[in-house]
């Protein structure tokens, strides 16, 4: 079943296919043989596309095949190095930031439609719905554009001061209008509706070891929060904050 995969990666260029019923890795490439920056997975058409840097600055496409290997469809040589991507499940665009603009490209022709330049932007975030497009600067202010015609529908200040390595952790969920932030030390859910916290998580600390919040997920059905720790991964309630499930990461 194609829809229990995930895709995961590390900076060294590989990524890797997991199975999420056995939790058991169904193939590990080196989709670049110097660095790997993000990648980003959908599931309807099995598709990831990566940045990263072989002997120039690329994007590449990877199709997941049902014999569950991966294969470069597609690729483009860009002029500087790309920090964030994004695969747009609805009109099948892709987006991306460098240092100074945001790219629109064409999903199947993998060609730019069109280039935004900014001054200060350091990361970018597509909303769960995939209706908003977020961006960071380097002072904390976040802002929300929508992608339609983009539009610039809010701003928001983060409290920087309170993350001194940096805001790593960004997401917006839409129907509720929940801003999820944070770094590897806590994540903040913020309702912008009303303007107010809902919840802080903290990482747990264990034996004098801190549980890094590397990266997270939400489940709507459930209103949890999927965690991927250092140490473990956990099943977080949104609301009040209690693991409702921890699994002990094991080596690969």
């Amino acid at each position: 079943d194609l829809s229990t995969l995930l895709a995961a990666a590390d900076p060294t260029g590989f990524i890797e296919l997991w199975d999420l019923t056995s939790y058991s890795r169904l193939c590990r490439i080196q989709a670049f043989n110097k660095s790997l920056n993000t990648i980003t997975f959908v599931h309807n058409d099995v598709v990831i596309v990566a940045s990263g840097v072989a002997e120039e600055f690329l994007i590449r496409k990877f199709k997941v095949h049902k014999s569950q290997y991966l294969k470069c469809t597609a690729e483009f040589d860009i002029e500087e190095e790309i920090n964030y991507v994004y695969l747009m499940k609805n009109n099948k665009s892709v987006i991306a930031l460098s240092a100074n603009e945001i790219i629109f490209m064409k999903y199947k022709s993998f060609m730019i439609s069109g280039e935004i330049t900014h001054d200060d932007l350091t990361s970018i975030h597509i909303a769960d719905d995939h209706q908003s497009l977020l961006g960071l600067d380097v002072n904390g202010l976040l802002r929300i554009w929508s992608l339609n015609k983009f539009k610039l529908l809010k701003e928001f200040q983060l409290p920087l001061q309170e993350f001194p390595e940096g805001i790593h952790h960004i997401k917006l969920l839409s129907k509720r209008k929940y801003l999820i932030y944070g770094d590897v030390h806590k994540l903040r859910i913020w309702d912008l509706g009303n303007n107010q916290l809902v919840k802080e998580i903290n990482s747990p600390r264990r034996k004098g070891k801190q549980d890094q919040i590397l990266c997270f997920a939400y489940d709507q059905d459930d209103e949890q929060l999927i965690i991927g720790g250092s140490q473990k991964l956990r099943i977080v309630g949104m609301l009040d904050g209690k693991t409702v499930q921890s699994i002990q990461r094991k080596p690969l």
